[in-house]
């Protein structure tokens, strides 16, 4: 799950619940990195678990030490379905892509089949180009 390291680089990380722990751990390499590139994590999260999302407390304490580079976006859905609420979905992500002022844009996503699916799906349709986004399937 090795990331493309482009310099002055937006890495925008896209997860659900299954996939939060390895977002978390490239998030962690990515900050790692002395370089000039920005990061967003867009975290997913089920009605069930939007109190309290796996990794919170680490976020907002890595938000806080990292904020001139990390923006955490915490996306709720109450659908039933992560499919079935089509326009939450897109509408985080043009949210991000629109507010971006670095000269590259990498995504990884990371998640079960169907969460990569769709967001894969949005991700073409906002214009992102296939080369720009890395797909990390959880599903063993």
């Amino acid at each position: 799950m090795k990331a493309q390291h482009i310099k002055d680089t937006h890495f925008i990380l896209i997860s659900d619940i299954k996939g939060i722990g390895f977002a978390f751990n490239q998030l962690k390499i990515l900050l790692g990195k002395n370089n000039n590139n920005y990061l967003s994590l867009i975290y997913y999260l089920f009605p069930k678990v939007s109190a309290h999302p796996l990794f919170k407390s680490e976020l907002e304490s890595i938000e806080k030490r990292f904020s001139s580079k990390l923006l955490v976006y915490y996306a709720h859905y109450n659908a039933p379905s992560f499919s079935d609420e089509s326009c939450a979905n897109q509408q985080i992500l043009e949210v991000v892509i629109n507010s971006n002022t670095l000269n590259q844009m990498q995504f990884q996503v990371f998640g079960n089949s169907e969460f990569i699916e769709i967001i894969s799906e949005r991700l073409h349709f906002l214009g992102i180009k296939e080369n720009q986004i890395i797909l990390n399937h959880l599903n063993k």
